[in-house]
This record gives structure tokens, sequence and C-alpha cells, in this order.
């Protein structure tokens, strides 16, 4: 068993919504370090709080979102007020 405060590298991607390769490259890097699970040699860990620490700040603008267009009209109307 895990302990609830380290996740596998699919984990940690699924956690930050990246790929597993972004998480390597961080690992390579050294902005994320991996400790090997003692239970299972083939399998790294990596603390949550790391990745806290790269989670944006924020709101998080959806896609839906930053699609649409707002046009000049609605723009003078906003910030004439």
């Amino acid at each position: 068993m895990i302990a609830d405060d380290m996740l596998t590298i699919a984990a940690a991607a699924t956690y930050l919504k990246v790929s597993t390769r972004k998480i390597a490259r961080l690992i390579v890097a050294g902005d994320l370090i991996a400790v090997t699970n003692k239970l299972d040699n083939r399998e790294r860990l990596i603390a949550k709080s790391q990745l806290d620490a790269l989670r944006p700040v924020g709101k998080i603008i959806r896609q839906e979102d930053a699609e649409q267009t707002v046009t000049d009209q609605e723009l003078l109307a906003r910030y004439s007020e």
C-alpha cells in the first residue's frame, strides 16, 4: 500500500492533468524528486506536496470560456459604467 501523501508517476500526471512524459521531464530537470517504492522497485513515487507546489494558482479558465469572443460594443458597455 502506498502512503496517502505519495503518488505514482501515472497518478501524479493525472493529478496535474499532464502527460507522464512531462512528469518524467520534471524529474530529470530536478523540479520533482521521485523515490523508489521499497515494495516494488519498478515504481517511483512523488510526494503530493511537491505536486501541489506546481499546481497553478488562481482561476483556471476552461477551454470553452477561452474560445468565446466579445464584440467591441459589449466591451464598451462593460467598461463604460
